[in-house]
């Protein structure tokens, strides 16, 4: 049994920043952080208190993580970043809103007790009994360890151990403890354990509701003390019940309050996921039946996609996600789509609605795109939209805008309306010719899984609407809708949301994106716009959109003439694409350790890399015969390197395993922060299946006989801090795990258990939390006839799909039974 833990972010935008410049402005971005590691950054606003971002990511995450920061930074172009402050959010805040948190969070000073010096974990054992008719709490420090040395020692660390209850005062007791070392099979390890084995018990009236750890360092070294703490809650402890676990210490509050209504606040969404995951035997019945669903799709009958489809309490664009996911690694996604539209297209009256909504089939083809098409998408918009970012020419048809531009400029007066428009034209239509050209000669390229789901849709349209007067292009207008206007159409007018840029385009770009998306959405909808519409300024764009019309019918033909030999299966691989599929490339700067008596071991040599599951590959030029390959079967870990290692930012390593069994570390350094995370990303989850992975290394490097970081002379000693394996950012190379989306389904489905029970079977509010009830209420709903909207077959599939989720949380239940009895 695993454990699955996915936080989703959103940056939206700030408001009344601090001014850090002399201009009077700032130039602000933000910096994620997990557990004060680095895992993503916005993009920079330029010259701007009230940023737009407009950032999201999903982070996949290590179990026992403890928070999440974003901090928020003034860029300067000389000198070190100005810090403007924080926000920070702890698993437990998080995880007890399960619909997550969306608001304006105040930014609050983050300088306070040297906060990037924080680290280290305390192991505590509380234990809930009773004695008599009295409940007790007892609490103990077990062992504290990797508390930081920037010093030559630490001296004299204690630690203050307090409980709290709701109701009354708690006790508290204040531990000295000596300093030890024990070795570990992973090396040498610095812990502490307590002097003298106290025990803290207090009487409680209810089950305790926090237990507050305070770690306090003093550093010889330093003059400042460094303070940590970690805040758990023990409402769900029971009688007789122990607890012993590893707490990750974090800054303390603020010693004095601080007005931080000058720091302003930022807009976020913030939803915190946790999953137990079960052995795939528990999931069998739930694949099963859905699985069923999609085996014949002409077929009439209620099936449990049916229902589901219909369900509101759900979050469909989760399902969706992960019901496409499912579906391929069952070699299954072709039907499974082709079942889903046509149920739509036969309860859609007029094809000029089909797909218009947000229905379970207009979601799942459009995650079906983003998950196989990404590759695609970029050979075919990436390089003219680059073109677009380097230009940065200025491009406006609209006659009010472009007036209101020169009123707010004076440069430009030389041109008239007339010349400007003229010259705007000639810039798009250059453009669009390159997109479209792009567009129409990328068959070949398209995956042959989105050409057999578009032949599937086109045929089951054209079937339903072909013969019928004026309708007879809707099997065009219907695969355009999914291919160009949510899947062309978004790119363009948002490059980075798709992974095409790094960042957001400024306003001269911005604008001439978003004419560029509204031509080719135009031209995608397979008709003739009309001259007088409300977009008159468009009209010297009017003869490319119909120039580009017949010929998109074209592409669309030729889209769909495949073959279902042509489609490859996945075989049960955990990724949809083909192993040798670059899925990352670009440019680093490699160096590997040769020998310390050279006068620089260290030297960084401009490489060209490659990624694929199968092997990480560099070599001097893209066209080099020779490429040197590291397969991704022998990686151990990849982990970021201490800036102060080498002097320099941006550095990781990938250590591997050698031929000879020997460890061999591959230090690369990136041109930013993004382009590390994301090559952080990406080569973990090459390596996901990998069995030999190592649980700690070194941030720093061998230099003058001893490890930079932890400064031991042995150069195999084993690593001093613990890896990052399980952190990653979710996009298109995520590797298949049918046993978590089937977990994730499930969790959908039991959020809605009563919603299938009252639609479906008709049972009452009053009745639904009665076990027994429920049972009784099955029977009498299937026996009864017409008693109800739903039919016969619909109540029969909504009984089976409860007794697949009851099935399954009975099995939840199980496996939490036995792991609290461990």
């Amino acid at each position: 049994m695993a454990k699955s833990t996915i936080l989703y972010l959103r940056i939206g935008e700030g408001k009344n920043l601090p001014r850090k410049d002399i201009s009077g402005k700032s130039d602000p971005y933000c910096i994620v952080k997990v557990d004060n590691e680095p895992v993503a950054r916005t993009a920079t606003v330029w010259r701007d208190l009230e940023p737009f971002w407009g950032e999201e990511y999903t982070m996949f995450l290590p179990v026992g993580f403890t928070n999440l920061s974003v901090f928020v930074y003034d860029e300067d172009t000389i000198g070190v970043d100005d810090l403007i402050g924080r926000v920070t959010f702890d698993r437990e805040t998080l995880a007890q809103s399960s619909k997550g948190l969306d608001k304006w969070f105040p930014v609050s000073l983050a300088d306070m007790h040297n906060y990037s010096d924080i680290q280290g974990d305390i192991r505590i054992e509380t234990t809930l009994f009773e004695k008599g008719d009295v409940k007790k709490i007892r609490a103990k420090v077990v062992e504290v360890r990797d508390l930081p040395e920037t010093g030559r020692s630490i001296l004299e660390p204690s630690v203050k151990l307090t409980l709290r209850e709701s109701s009354t005062g708690g006790g508290q007791m204040r531990l000295s403890l000596r300093e030890t070392v024990v070795k570990l099979a992973e090396g040498h390890k610095k812990m502490w354990i307590p002097a003298k084995q106290k025990c803290l018990e207090v009487d409680v009236k209810e089950p305790l509701q926090e237990l507050k750890m305070t770690a306090e360092m003093k550093i010889e070294s330093d003059a400042l003390c460094c303070f940590g703490q970690v805040t758990t809650f023990l409402s769900k402890l029971k009688p007789g019940q122990t607890r012993d676990c590893w707490y990750k210490l974090l800054p303390m509050p603020q010693l004095k309050e601080i007005k931080t209504e000058n720091l302003g606040s930022i807009r976020m969404k913030v939803r915190l996921t946790q999953e137990r995951v079960l052995p795939q035997k528990c999931y069998q019945s739930l694949v099963e039946i859905l699985v069923n669903s999609a085996k014949d799709p002409e077929s009439l009958d209620p099936t449990a996609l049916s229902l589901i489809e219909q369900l509101t309490a759900a979050d469909q664009a989760i399902l969706a996600h992960q019901l496409v996911r499912l579906f391929i690694g069952q070699d299954l996604v072709i039907p499974f789509l082709d079942y889903l539209t046509l149920r739509e297209i036969r309860n859609t009256s007029c094809p000029r609605t089909l797909f218009r909504g947000n229905s379970l089939a207009a979601k799942c083809m459009e995650q079906f795109m983003k998950i196989v098409g990404m590759p695609y998408l970029s050979e075919t918009l990436k390089p003219v939209l680059d073109k677009i970012f380097e230009e940065r020419k200025y491009c406006e048809l609209d006659p009010c805008k472009a007036a209101e531009r020169k009123q707010s400029a004076l440069r430009r007066l030389s041109l008239r309306p007339v010349d400007e428009q003229d010259k705007s034209l000639s810039v798009l239509t250059t453009y669009l010719e390159t997109v479209m050209m792009s567009i129409l000669n990328s068959v070949k390229e398209c995956p042959s899984y989105m050409r057999a789901a578009f032949r599937n849709l086109a045929r089951r349209v054209s079937d339903r609407f072909g013969d019928i007067p004026d309708y007879e292009d809707s099997k065009y207008t219907a695969v355009s809708g999914f291919l160009f206007l949510r899947f062309y159409v978004p790119a363009i007018l948002g490059p980075k949301l798709f992974g095409l840029r790094e960042n957001h385009a400024d306003k001269n770009v911005s604008r001439t994106l978003t004419i560029l998306a509204k031509t080719v959405q135009k031209i995608g909808n397979i008709e003739l716009p009309l001259q007088n519409g409300k977009e008159e300024w468009m009209g010297p764009l009017y003869k490319w959109i119909a120039l580009y019309t017949d010929e998109v019918k074209d592409f669309l033909d030729q889209l769909a003439d495949v073959e279902d030999t042509e489609v490859p299966g996945c075989d049960h691989r955990r990724t949809v694409f083909s192993h040798s599929l670059i899925i990352k490339e670009g440019s680093l700067k490699k160096s590997r350790y040769r020998d310390t008596r050279l006068p620089k071991p260290f030297k960084f040599k401009k490489r060209n890399c490659w990624l694929s599951t199968e092997n990480f590959l560099y070599a001097k030029t893209n066209d080099s015969q020779t490429r040197q390959f590291l397969p991704t079967t022998k990686i151990l870990a990849v982990e970021r390197v201490d800036e102060s290692a080498f002097q320099k930012p941006n550095v990781f390593q990938v250590v591997s395993k050698g031929y000879d069994e020997a460890l061999q570390i591959l230090y690369l350094a990136a041109q930013d922060v993004n382009e590390m995370n994301q090559w952080l990303s990406a080569i973990r989850k090459t390596t996901i299946s990998n069995t030999n992975l190592l649980n700690y290394f070194h941030p720093g490097v061998f230099h003058k006989n001893k490890w930079t970081c932890c400064k031991r002379v042995i150069q195999s000693a084993g690593g001093c801090q613990r890896t990052h394996t399980h952190v990653t950012l979710s996009d298109w190379r995520d590797p298949l795990d049918p046993d978590s989306e089937a977990q994730m389904i499930f969790t959908q489905l039991l959020q809605s258990r009563d919603e299938i029970r009252k639609k479906f079977l008709g049972i009452n509010e009053q009745r639904k939390h009665s076990q027994e009830s429920y049972d009784t209420a099955k029977d009498e709903e299937i026996s009864v006839k017409d008693s109800h909207t739903s039919s016969t077959a619909e109540r029969a599939m909504a009984t089976k799909l409860l007794e697949v989720i009851d099935e399954l949380e009975k099995a939840h239940q199980t496996f939490e039974e036995k792991a609290i009895r461990k």
